[in-house]
Parts: structure tokens; sequence; C-alpha cells
């Protein structure tokens, strides 16, 4: 990691994501799913989801397919600082197949939400059933506006997380194969041409 910004990319790199119960899933629409997409409603605080399977087949970060839940294991929870989760995130509980608690694995929802933008082919909507902004471009990805400077960790719209320059340092340092740590720049215009998006 020698390129220095404020803020980096946080993501899986893995292709085994976790899928819920069917039961979960059905319990999720009737709570915090949004009934017009497989994903999140606005507002959404700590979640606990319902694996088909034992455990996350991959470590240290995982995500659920419905929902787009983000699942941290413990040894990468660790780094990124007791103040900074305690301020910055909602933590659930894991649970894999027959209900057994996985004490080793948790999911995490941001507090803040960012949108990463792109440099071409960008577009977005607002969704009918919850009005979150659904986002998604292709190219060179950046921050814009500047995230308020009060966390640590915010949610991404990609199934991960933005953490501040020291957090990165941390987790780049582990060299965790299915993890992917990005610089993220954050500009003073965007590139994709849809100026600023609604809140």
């Amino acid at each position: 990691m020698n390129e220095f910004t404020d803020y980096f990319s946080l993501r899986s790199s893995t292709m085994n994501a976790c899928s819920m119960t069917h039961d979960a899933r059905d319990k999720a629409r009737l709570t915090w799913a949004c009934s017009d997409g497989p994903h999140a409603k606005p507002g959404t605080e700590a979640v606990d989801v319902y694996l088909q399977d034992p455990a996350p087949r991959d470590k240290p970060l995982n995500f659920v397919m419905f929902g787009g839940i983000t699942v941290l294991h413990q040894e990468l929870l660790d780094l990124l600082g007791a103040d900074n989760i305690e301020r910055d995130l909602y933590i659930g509980r894991v649970y894999g197949r027959g209900g057994k608690l996985l004490n080793d694995w948790v999911s995490a929802r941001g507090r803040r939400h960012l949108i990463l933008r792109g440099s071409r082919e960008a577009r977005y909507r607002v969704c009918a059933g919850c009005g979150r902004v659904l986002y998604s471009a292709m190219g060179k990805q950046y921050l814009y506006p500047a995230p308020p400077t009060d966390a640590a960790i915010y949610e991404s719209d990609l199934l991960g997380f933005v953490v501040t320059h020291d957090i990165a340092e941390r987790i780049a340092a582990r060299k965790w194969r299915r993890i992917s740590v990005d610089p993220l720049p954050v500009l003073d215009e965007p590139l994709d041409g849809l100026g600023s998006l609604p809140v």
C-alpha cells in the first residue's frame, strides 16, 4: 500500500458469497429488506443473519447475497478498533446451518453510508420501495462529495466498507487473499456527469 489517500475501499473478492435460509429471507422481507429489491432499507441497523451453510467459506470479509449484508470474521473486526466499531457500526450475530451461533463471525452495517462513484456508464435510480439511491457505474472509483469527518468506517454501496488510511494499512499488512483494499480519491467534481445525487 504505497499510495496515500485519506480513504480506501474494503471489499471481499470472494466468489463464495453466503446464502440466507429461506425462512430468514421471508422474515427479512417483513422487517429490514426492501420489498422492491434485495437490499436493506435505509435506516436498517444491526441484522442477525441465518446462513444455509455451516459458516462463510471465505474469510475475513464476506457478504450475504440477499440483502447485501456484510459479514466479518473476528480477526478483521479486531483490526478496526473498538472505538471505531462502537461509533461507526451496527453489529449483529451470524448463525450457521441448524441455527448454530458462529461466535467468530458478525454481521456489520455502517451508521454512515457512502456511494462509490464511477467514471463511465453511470446511472442511478431512486428505489420505489424504500427511497434508497441505487447507483451503478464503471471505471475509476472515487468519492464525491467528501465524506463527513465524524467516522472512520463507512458502509459502501458495493458490499463492503470505506475506511480511513490507518485502518487500511493495518488490514493490508495482513495480506489476506480474498480481500481488496483500494485507494479512493476524493474529487471536487464527479466524473460521471451526474452532479450531486439525491440524499
